[in-house]
This record gives structure tokens, C-alpha cells and sequence, in this order.
């Protein structure tokens, strides 16, 4: 797993706007204040590391990818678990 930075608090020494979200009810509130500051801003949402991105319309290889690395993460947790 990544460990990322506060890339809004990267920001702001540089002069860029930021806006932080930690809470997925407050996105669409920080994208409309994001879009009413003038020049550039950074607006940096914390996302689950276990979710799964998944794109508008997945292809069948998508698809298998998908299920192989889900199925490699249930291994692997039933190993870590002794199961």
C-alpha cells in the first residue's frame, strides 16, 4: 500500500489553493468551492486503498483482471489467517 502524503497541505507553501476531503459526503460541496476559487487549486480526496476503481463501461480482460486479483487477495488473506 501507498502511503501518500497531505498533497493539500504540499500545496499551500507553494502557493496553490487546496482543499482536503476525508469524507465522502463532502466532495461535491469541495469540487463547487474548489471551482469558485480563481487560478490553480489542488483538491486532494482520500480514497479507501482496499476500493476498487472500476472504469464506465469494463472490458472482458478487465473483467478477468478483476476476479484474479480478487481471488489472489482471499488467498492471501486465508494464508495470513491460517485458514
Amino acid at each position: 500500500m501507498l502511503d501518500n502524503p497531505d498533497f493539500a497541505g504540499v500545496a499551500e507553501p507553494m502557493c496553490i489553493a487546496s482543499i482536503r476531503v476525508t469524507d465522502p459526503g463532502g466532495v461535491e460541496s469541495a469540487a463547487r468551492s474548489a471551482l469558485r476559487i480563481p487560478g490553480p487549486i489542488l483538491l486532494g480526496v482520500l480514497t479507501r486503498p482496499d476500493e476498487i476503481a472500476v472504469p464506465p463501461k469494463p472490458t472482458v480482460e478487465q473483467d478477468r483482471g478483476f476476479v484474479v486479483a480478487e481471488m489472489q487477495g482471499v488467498r492471501g488473506h486465508r494464508e495470513e489467517n491460517g485458514n
